[in-house]
């Protein structure tokens, strides 16, 4: 089921920039918070090792 959001036209802009011909928004916004979490998991990953180390 399909939705709509509202999105300032410079963002809108912004992930056309993103995409490659043939992508839609939704494959752009559904990649951008893939490498979010990605980019989190990592980002507490390295927090954990530092603090393993710190004991």
């Amino acid at each position: 089921m399909a939705t709509t959001i509202s999105v300032d036209e410079d963002t809108r802009d912004q992930l056309k920039k993103l995409g490659e011909k043939g992508e839609s928004y939704d494959d752009i916004v559904k990649q951008l918070i893939d490498q979010y979490i990605e980019s989190r998991y990592q980002k507490l990953e390295e927090d954990k090792e530092e603090f393993e180390a710190l004991e």
